[in-house]
């Protein structure tokens, strides 16, 4: 009986922050040994510091080159905060994967993307407060919107997670 070849599922993994801890946590779940026997049967890839819109641009990025089974992309509650430009940057983003897709038929790359949330553990004024929850509802619209189009792509609540996992733990 001959043993067939199994596939390696590769997980790319970016984010508008550091995402390297992430990825070391995943590549070693993935790997211990309780799940000895699927050690070779996952690669992790860490995409570069903020490198999200680089990999749906780019065509040398890992995304397109490597065309992983999963392409995790983490949005921080700072990236609200932190850059001013990230509304044209989404679009652009979700335009690139969109092209992306569309001129690679046989990419089967499945987009997970986490939504938007205002950092809860930042103090803002009310008025700041109130124009980045709008801001995370417009962007959060945009995700949804491109979910809806395209059946590669599911969004990932990230309010959920901060909500059953508690602040405490996550900061």
């Amino acid at each position: 009986m001959t043993k067939t070849a199994e596939k390696t599922l590769k997980v790319l993994i970016t984010g508008d922050t550091t995402t390297s801890g992430i990825s070391r946590s995943l590549d070693k779940i993935l790997k211990s040994s309780e799940n000895s026997g699927a050690t070779n049967l996952f690669k992790v890839i860490d995409g570069d510091f903020n490198s999200w819109l680089l990999q749906a641009m780019d065509p040398t990025s890992a995304f397109q080159t490597d065309q992983p089974d999963y392409w995790l992309q983490i949005w921080s509650p700072r990236a609200l905060t932190d850059n001013s430009q990230i509304s044209s940057q989404v679009k652009m983003f979700l335009a690139g994967i969109e092209q992306v897709m569309q001129q690679n038929p046989q990419t089967k790359t499945k987009i997970l993307l986490t939504n938007f949330v205002v950092d809860p553990t930042l103090p803002q004024p009310l008025y700041q407060s109130l124009q980045l929850e709008k801001l995370a509802r417009e962007l959060n619209q945009m995700l949804e919107q491109f979910v809806t189009d395209n059946s590669y792509a599911q969004l990932l609540n990230l309010q959920s997670v901060f909500t059953q996992q508690g602040l405490k733990n996550l900061t």
